[in-house]
């Protein structure tokens, strides 16, 4: 006879947490025992298909950006996301940005879509200078090096109003897909490590939620438990009275033994738990360097205006999708 199965609880069933206990039961199968447990009333964090009027509607994650060789790609491709229902009525723009957009400044004028050319050339080439690592050591931020490239176009081009509208427009999409309120506060060195999936960015005619329900359809029913809400992590490596190091508190007052704990929660939850001790809380406390990293990293932004410009139509992301 075989001993105790070692037990792994999961604590947040979003897509982290989902593709952990996914790749645990496809690895180890009977050998874990595995437990995904979740606060909510649904899996799948900030992805959340809905309806609205009776169109589908993404509240949460929308995009894929870039197709080529990514893995949310091809988990959707799986999932059937890529197409719709047949009686599906899909909201989004489903075959990536529009050919054809439509520019407008104010008062109605359309800009010609060759200077638009032109500038978002520019951006893309000092996009492409900062994945290349060919930047200013001088120079801190994004922010700073991307006013610095387009002052250095405009004065050999004596650019006008316009361009420096466009340009700005570009820089209110790169704060929206960098989730920063200032690119100034975007450290130029470490974006320098970012990479992107190219191909076409595209929205999910099947819905983004399949891609969540696809990853916890390979779990064994029971695996996955809702409405399960954490209020502390207890690690003691020497093991407590049942052998095992891993005590999990839940805020209505049961307590759960583990071997193992992996911890996929949202950056608002460990904000709350280590900033304001209202949230998810660990003994002991996580090291200094990582209390010092969740503290300093932010989220969410103020989409500001893109000085005169608007374009339209076509898809614009809601959040940034992994």
């Amino acid at each position: 006879m075989g001993g105790k199965k070692p037990k792994v609880v999961i604590v947040g069933a979003g897509l982290a947490g989902l593709a952990a206990g996914r790749r645990l039961h496809y690895c180890a199968g009977d050998v874990l025992d595995v437990a995904v447990v979740e606060a909510g009333d649904r899996i799948g964090g900030r992805i959340l298909t809905s309806e609205f009027a009776g169109a589908q509607l993404e509240i949460g994650a929308t995009w894929i950006h870039g197709i080529d060789g990514s893995p949310i790609y091809e988990i959707a491709r799986k999932a059937g996301a890529l197409f719709p229902d047949e009686h599906a009525a899909a909201w989004e723009r489903m075959d990536g940005f529009p050919s054809d957009p439509l520019t407008l400044a104010e008062g109605g004028l359309v800009i010609d879509h060759f200077l638009l050319d032109r500038v978002s050339a520019v951006f893309s080439n000092l996009k492409d200078l900062i994945v290349s690592g060919k930047t200013n050591d001088k120079i801190a931020s994004v922010g700073e090096f991307l006013r610095h490239g387009f002052e250095s176009y405009r004065a050999e081009n004596r650019a006008d109003w316009i361009e420096e509208a466009a340009f700005a427009m570009h820089e209110c999409g790169e704060r929206g897909y960098t989730a920063v309120d200032d690119l100034d506060s975007l450290d130029l060195s470490a974006e320098k490590e970012y990479r992107e999936f190219p191909g076409e960015h595209i929205t999910l005619p099947g819905g983004y939620s399949r891609v969540p329900e696809f990853l916890a359809s390979a779990l064994p029913a029971g695996t996955i438990r809702l409405r399960r809400k954490v209020s502390q992590v207890e690690w003691h490596p020497d093991g407590l009275a049942g052998g095992n190091p891993v005590r999990i508190l839940y805020d209505d007052g049961e307590v759960e033994f583990a071997d193992h704990a992996i911890i996929t929660v949202s950056l608002g939850v460990l904000k709350s738990g280590v900033i304001n001790g209202h949230g998810l809380c660990f003994t002991p406390p996580l090291p200094k360097a990582k209390i010092d990293a969740i503290r300093r990293i932010g989220f969410g932004l103020r989409l500001q205006g893109a000085a005169r410009v608007v374009r339209r139509p076509g898809g614009g992301g809601a959040g940034e999708d992994g």
